[in-house]
């Protein structure tokens, strides 16, 4: 047996067997949701914000804009999907036990509604891969962004790129100007677009400082002539500036010699350079 869809969270014969694995989202949720980590963050952060009066219940004793998920102190932030599934299920048996159930059906229903419409309708980013330091950019850059403080996600701390993601992703989900959806989706496309430029000119850039370096580290010139970088540390170049002075030659002969002197018999025709600091020795 398998869950249809969100809605299926106010049934528990249904809710609380073991879901089948699926590696995409279906547009109501589908069979085995509850294995999707995008869905269930979405789900977890609906519920966790939901007044009594957006959920349309009347509670005896607090006002309509209270939010039951707080007051009856389910936790701020269950940090893995496991942890969030649990409380998914602990929120709905506590919910069925206190309040109509079809007050809590038609709520369900709503909520997976708004899914449906937030997975047809919203683009969340696809261009990093959560395992590298990309995931991490993504979410610095979306928390500087003044939309960010909309979402109600500021009080969220991730320790983990997993989090990170699923976090860039509930922002982008989460509907930010609530009386106008249409606004809500052409806005938060314009900041994914801004974001996918960014993040390719970061990259871009990224691979030109690693192109460079390979180039100073080691270039082949014409003929048999080869460059070679050598870093030195700011000791070692005194010394070799202090002996050429000595010497009165040039670095580049100082090094030769050195190296003549070390390896006696051995033909040697190696050319040395010496750049200013940090003390790159080319040799060609």
């Amino acid at each position: 047996m398998s869950a249809d869809g969100i809605s299926d969270l106010i049934k528990p014969e249904i809710f609380l067997v073991i879901f089948p694995g699926t590696t995409t989202t279906a547009k109501r949720g589908g069979a085995g949701w509850l294995n999707n980590k995008r869905v269930v963050f979405w789900v977890w952060l609906y519920i966790s914000k939901a007044s009594y009066k957006k959920m349309g219940i009347f509670q005896r004793g607090s006002a309509p804009e209270s939010i039951p998920y707080r007051e009856y102190h389910f936790p701020s932030y269950p940090d893995t999907h496991e942890k969030r599934k649990k409380v998914l299920r602990d929120w709905i048996s506590f919910m069925r036990s206190r309040f109509n159930i079809n007050q809590i059906a038609q709520f369900c229903y709503r909520m997976e509604n708004e899914w449906a419409f937030t997975f047809d309708n919203i683009h969340v980013p696809r261009h990093f891969r959560e395992g590298t330091d990309d995931t991490e950019w993504s979410w610095n850059y979306i928390k500087k962004k003044r939309l960010f403080s909309l979402s109600g996600l500021q009080h969220i701390q991730p320790q983990n790129n997993t989090e990170r993601k699923l976090l860039i992703n509930a922002f982008f989900d989460t509907c930010l100007i609530e009386n106008n959806p249409a606004d809500d989706i052409d806005i938060k496309n314009m900041l994914l677009r801004k974001m996918n430029a960014a993040f390719y000119k970061r990259k871009s850039r990224a691979r030109a400082r690693i192109h460079s370096r390979n180039n100073q580290q080691m270039s082949v010139s014409s003929g048999t002539d080869k460059q070679v970088n050598i870093r030195l540390k700011d000791f070692q170049y005194q010394q070799l500036l202090f002996i050429a002075q000595k010497e009165n030659k040039s670095k580049s002969e100082i090094i030769k010699e050195l190296i003549t002197r070390a390896y006696r018999g051995d033909t040697i025709t190696t050319t040395f350079t010496i750049s200013s600091r940090p003390y790159i020795i080319c040799t060609g």
